[in-house]
């Protein structure tokens, strides 16, 4: 896999990219690719106008793809108004992300790296390692 990296990092590194965030979106989806996510991916900002307040951008967003589920991350808990989604009918499911460990190349493992660095030590098999159906615990 580290001979393949080198088109992802030209693709990454040598535009002159407007802003940070079109390099985000960009490498998201190239990511996404590389590891072989086929979710349809959106910008939100792309889908139309949405209220300035986040819980309710958020219900808004969920209501617009006719979702009545929302997955949030673990430390929305200290911040998100869990009573407006209910009140919306939106159940908020708060993920528990367990980092994988994975064999690396140099030494003992080392949590919480890029995902570049599970693909360049696992390559095709990132996915299936990010889903708990590989690695070791």
């Amino acid at each position: 896999m580290v001979g393949k990296s080198r088109p992802f990092f030209e693709e990454i590194l040598t535009p002159a990219w407007n802003s940070l965030a079109e390099l985000n979106i960009f490498t998201v989806k190239r990511l996404a690719e590389i590891l072989g996510i086929e979710t349809p991916l959106y910008i939100a900002s792309e889908l139309g106008a949405f209220l300035d307040d986040p819980d309710e951008r958020l219900i808004a967003i969920t209501k617009h793809f006719g979702a009545d589920t929302y997955l949030a991350g673990s430390g929305g808990r200290d911040y998100m108004d869990l009573s407006l989604y209910k009140q919306h009918g939106i159940e908020v499911i708060f993920q528990e992300y367990r980092h994988p460990v994975y064999e690396q190349l140099f030494g003992p493992f080392e949590p919480c790296m890029s995902i570049v660095d599970l693909i360049f030590n696992h390559g095709k098999e990132s996915l299936h390692i990010l889903s708990g159906e590989g690695g070791s615990e």
